[in-house]
């Protein structure tokens, strides 16, 4: 099953909220490209 871009951050989102023991996150991003548009995303969801 192949998940839509939107479907990937809600994944995300619902592990991130649910998982009570997670402290910390780490966003790699590759320096070559820089922060993608994905990225950011990602990372204003893990800032909330």
């Amino acid at each position: 099953m192949k998940l839509s871009k939107v479907g990937k951050i809600l994944r995300v989102k619902e592990y991130a909220s649910t998982r009570s023991s997670l402290k910390r996150v780490c966003l790699l991003v590759d320096t070559k490209w820089g922060m993608k548009p994905r990225d950011q995303e990602l990372s204003n969801l893990m800032e909330r």
